[in-house]
């Protein structure tokens, strides 16, 4: 039995400005050769989006739920739970959308965090193909979520929800052992 649930990053709609830094350098470290803007030929698709409103500006991006619901819809079995993240077979997902294009996954989403994109074959006859993405962790990036770590207010924070049950208890029994006198 999975200790705990899976990690996701938090954004503090507090602290958050609105910078669009969270979306480039997920960009620069999906698009497969790190560059940025200025230095690119396909359009700019981050695994996370920036909303604002009157009250707030905050990125949406997935929370890799256990259970996922949008891992439940695939009929193709392409979206998966490794590690702790709930990640999308970009590939295969190519190959199902084109042969069937279901986006069940879309719509199976409570958080709205997964988007189709255009995946370019040939750019001089625009032919394209759609594949589903959506934030993974930046799995492979020994630094972790690439958005954590540009954002310049710290709006943004990876949850790892045992760490923080551990340090929450620890906090507890702190207090406790405090008030009682002991500690």
């Amino acid at each position: 039995m999975k200790e705990g649930l899976n990690a996701f990053v938090f954004a503090d709609p507090e602290k958050c400005i609105g910078c669009r830094s969270c979306e480039m350098a997920c960009f620069a470290v999906h698009s497969g050769n790190k560059l940025t803007v200025g230095c690119i030929t396909s359009p700019v698709m981050p695994r996370l989006f920036l909303v604002r409103t009157p009250e707030a500006t905050v990125p949406i991006q997935c929370r890799q739920c256990d259970n996922a619901p949008c891992a439940k819809s695939c009929p193709a079995g392409i979206i998966s739970e490794i590690d702790g993240r709930i990640i999308i077979n970009e590939e295969k997902c190519i190959e199902y959308q084109n042969y069937i294009g279901c986006k069940n996954c879309v719509t199976a989403c409570p958080f709205g965090a997964i988007d189709l994109v255009p995946v370019y074959v040939n750019v001089e006859t625009e032919k394209q193909h759609i594949k589903a993405i959506k934030c993974d962790l930046c799995a492979g990036r020994t630094e972790g979520p690439a958005c954590v770590e540009v954002c310049p207010e710290k709006a943004l924070k990876l949850v790892n929800t045992t760490l923080l049950k551990k340090e929450k208890n620890i906090a507890a029994l702190k207090s406790f052992m405090n008030a009682a006198g002991i500690f």
